[in-house]
Protein backbone atom coordinates (compact mmCIF):
# COMPACT_ATOMS: atom_id res chain seq x y z
CA UNK A 1 0.00 0.00 0.00
CA UNK A 2 0.85 3.90 -0.70
CA UNK A 3 0.72 6.80 1.47
CA UNK A 4 0.19 10.15 0.71
CA UNK A 5 3.09 12.12 0.59
CA UNK A 6 2.68 14.72 3.61
CA UNK A 7 0.29 13.47 6.34
CA UNK A 8 1.74 9.53 5.68
CA UNK A 9 -2.03 8.15 5.45
CA UNK A 10 -2.70 5.69 4.01
CA UNK A 11 -4.35 4.83 0.04
CA UNK A 12 -6.78 2.29 -0.99
CA UNK A 13 -5.31 -0.01 -3.48
CA UNK A 14 -6.36 -1.28 -6.67
CA UNK A 15 -8.90 -4.02 -6.51
CA UNK A 16 -8.15 -3.97 -2.61
CA UNK A 17 -10.28 -6.37 -0.47
CA UNK A 18 -12.07 -4.96 1.67
CA UNK A 19 -11.31 -1.22 1.11
CA UNK A 20 -14.16 0.04 3.67
CA UNK A 21 -11.36 -0.69 6.61
CA UNK A 22 -8.82 1.55 4.73
CA UNK A 23 -10.87 3.91 4.31
CA UNK A 24 -12.47 4.06 8.03
CA UNK A 25 -8.53 4.19 8.80
CA UNK A 26 -8.27 7.64 6.35
CA UNK A 27 -11.01 9.16 7.96
CA UNK A 28 -9.30 8.52 11.63
CA UNK A 29 -5.93 9.40 10.62
CA UNK A 30 -6.88 12.74 8.88
CA UNK A 31 -8.87 13.41 11.94
CA UNK A 32 -6.11 13.78 14.21
CA UNK A 33 -4.16 15.44 12.01
CA UNK A 34 -6.68 18.36 12.06
CA UNK A 35 -8.11 17.93 15.09
CA UNK A 36 -5.89 15.72 18.01
CA UNK A 37 -3.15 17.51 20.26
CA UNK A 38 -0.89 15.42 21.70
CA UNK A 39 0.85 16.34 25.08
CA UNK A 40 4.59 16.43 24.74
CA UNK A 41 6.82 15.46 27.22
CA UNK A 42 10.34 16.43 27.62
CA UNK A 43 13.70 15.18 28.29
CA UNK A 44 16.71 17.11 29.76
CA UNK A 45 14.23 20.24 28.46
CA UNK A 46 14.33 18.95 24.58
CA UNK A 47 11.97 16.75 22.45
CA UNK A 48 12.41 15.07 18.95
CA UNK A 49 8.85 14.06 17.54
CA UNK A 50 8.52 11.15 15.52
CA UNK A 51 7.16 11.62 11.71
CA UNK A 52 4.34 9.51 13.05
CA UNK A 53 3.65 11.66 15.97
CA UNK A 54 4.20 14.85 13.93
CA UNK A 55 1.74 13.77 10.99
CA UNK A 56 -1.00 12.49 13.32
CA UNK A 57 -1.95 15.36 15.57
CA UNK A 58 -2.55 19.37 14.76
CA UNK A 59 -1.61 20.55 18.36
CA UNK A 60 1.54 19.92 20.43
CA UNK A 61 1.15 21.18 23.78
CA UNK A 62 4.14 22.04 26.19
CA UNK A 63 4.24 21.37 29.80
CA UNK A 64 5.07 24.07 32.40
CA UNK A 65 8.80 23.76 32.28
CA UNK A 66 11.25 24.67 34.66
CA UNK A 67 13.65 26.03 31.91
CA UNK A 68 13.48 27.02 28.14
CA UNK A 69 12.81 23.55 25.98
CA UNK A 70 13.62 22.85 22.25
CA UNK A 71 10.70 20.80 20.26
CA UNK A 72 12.19 19.25 17.02
CA UNK A 73 10.14 18.56 14.36
CA UNK A 74 10.35 16.32 11.26
CA UNK A 75 11.07 19.04 8.28
CA UNK A 76 7.09 17.81 6.85
CA UNK A 77 5.60 20.49 5.21
CA UNK A 78 2.11 21.14 7.52
CA UNK A 79 0.70 23.85 9.33
CA UNK A 80 0.53 22.78 13.04
CA UNK A 81 0.54 24.61 16.56
CA UNK A 82 2.38 24.86 19.60
CA UNK A 83 0.46 25.76 22.53
CA UNK A 84 2.97 26.68 25.48
CA UNK A 85 0.15 28.19 27.69
CA UNK A 86 0.97 26.44 30.88
CA UNK A 87 4.51 27.62 30.94
CA UNK A 88 6.56 30.59 32.12
CA UNK A 89 9.45 29.83 29.58
CA UNK A 90 9.83 29.75 26.33
CA UNK A 91 10.05 26.67 23.63
CA UNK A 92 12.12 26.94 20.52
CA UNK A 93 10.64 25.11 17.92
CA UNK A 94 11.81 23.72 14.41
CA UNK A 95 13.98 21.15 12.65
CA UNK A 96 17.57 19.81 12.88
CA UNK A 97 18.10 22.49 10.43
CA UNK A 98 16.67 25.67 8.67
CA UNK A 99 15.00 28.46 10.91
CA UNK A 100 12.85 28.18 14.34
CA UNK A 101 10.53 29.46 16.07
CA UNK A 102 10.08 30.83 18.99
CA UNK A 103 6.85 30.48 21.34
CA UNK A 104 6.56 32.65 24.40
CA UNK A 105 5.54 31.23 27.75
CA UNK A 106 1.52 31.94 28.12
CA UNK A 107 0.93 31.44 24.20
CA UNK A 108 0.04 29.00 21.72
CA UNK A 109 2.00 30.14 17.85
CA UNK A 110 0.51 28.51 14.40
CA UNK A 111 3.88 27.29 12.37
CA UNK A 112 4.18 26.42 9.30
CA UNK A 113 7.06 24.06 8.06
CA UNK A 114 7.83 24.06 4.33
CA UNK A 115 9.95 20.94 4.49
CA UNK A 116 13.12 23.20 4.95
CA UNK A 117 12.35 26.51 7.43
CA UNK A 118 9.87 26.75 10.31
CA UNK A 119 7.59 29.92 9.83
CA UNK A 120 5.06 31.88 12.36
CA UNK A 121 2.85 35.30 12.03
Amino acid sequence: MTNTPILEIIEVAPAQDQKEDTINQMVVDLEGATQDWMTVSYTSDARTLTRAEFTRFVEFVCPSNGASATLTVPLTKRLFMVNNLASSHQVTCGGTSGTTVVVPGGAIAIVRCDGTNCYTT
